[in-house]
């Protein structure tokens, strides 16, 4: 998808569409109303969208810390709720057996079913209550288990950029991850204890800011580590293929192979086709040269 960025308030952000549509194209033909996603979150300001065509791990990494402390205030949340709902069980359930208690020493004590069917109503209403809020505490886990803390994160990307800045002389190499380890110095791919994609971007960043060369490795005899031959030709014939037409290509033509994963449920660009796109969106180009694949500026 373009990066749009407010001319205003200079507010960088991924768009669904070009910052011509996000300032032109109303809702229904005829209509003077713009789509809600025309506005700037930032400012409020409509209409002043421009194409983005510089620098974006810092923004990716700023989302993705937003996304983690969100996750973990909300988890904080849950789990406060969890606890008064427990104490309040315990508060109920206590209650109801000192009445009981108080009314069994009463002379005139008559056992009354609605006491009973009120008390179980109330302290299942809990129970459930209380069910429901530890199914979403552990939801809540898994994603703040898949996520790494920013800071450590924000620390790797610097890192990596300038590994990635250092190295450009030699030019830098993407692919599969299980195969450019195993084919690839180690000074000239990837390479952090941490990942996420903003961290990814840092990299990726650090070869453009360096003016380097990548190359992609491929391996033709694994799908997965290699590119579709429809694709191949396309690229070959438009070497300055848009980003978003390459995404775009990658999800009609490229399910199984290097560029788009659908396994587990997923359907979505790989991380390596992510990578080409970022490069393109730079104004990057294909190379084919010696059966070899390069992207160069």
């Amino acid at each position: 998808m373009p990066w749009v960025q407010c001319s205003k308030c200079q507010y960088i952000r991924e768009a669904k569409f070009p910052a011509y549509h996000l300032n032109t194209i109303p809702i229904h033909p005829g209509s003077k109303v713009l789509p809600e996603y025309s506005m700037c979150t930032n400012c409020g300001e409509q209409k002043k969208w421009t194409e983005h065509t510089g620098l974006i791990a810092q923004t990716i990494l700023s989302n993705e810390r937003l996304a983690y402390e969100l996750a973990y205030n909300l988890l904080t949340q849950k789990r406060k709720s969890i606890s008064d709902i427990r104490i309040l069980i315990k508060t109920k359930e206590k209650s109801y057996a000192e009445q009981f208690k108080e009314k069994f020493k009463e002379s005139t004590f008559k056992y009354n079913p609605n006491d009973s069917f009120h008390l179980h109503t109330e302290i299942q209403l809990c129970i459930d209550t209380l069910v429901s809020l530890m199914e979403e505490e552990a939801i809540l886990n898994k994603k703040l288990s898949q996520m790494t803390d920013p800071d450590i994160i924000e620390r790797d990307a610097t890192t990596v950029n300038k590994k990635a800045f250092d190295a450009s002389p030699k030019g830098l190499i993407l692919g599969s991850r299980q195969f450019v380890s195993m084919k690839a110095p180690i000074t000239q791919i990837l390479d952090a204890a941490n990942w996420s994609w903003g961290l990814n971007v840092s990299w990726v960043e650090g070869g453009i800011t360096g003016k380097t060369i990548f190359e992609l490795l491929v391996e033709s005899s694994n799908p997965y580590h290699n590119i579709p031959n429809d694709i191949l030709v396309t690229l070959q014939q438009t070497p300055n293929i848009q980003s978003d037409v390459f995404l775009s290509l990658c999800e009609t033509h490229g399910a199984g192979s290097l560029l788009w994963y659908n396994q587990g449920g997923e359907n979505r660009p790989t991380w390596t086709a992510l990578e080409i796109a970022t490069l393109l969106r730079m104004n990057y180009n294909f190379l084919f040269q010696n059966n070899k694949i390069y992207l160069k500026k």
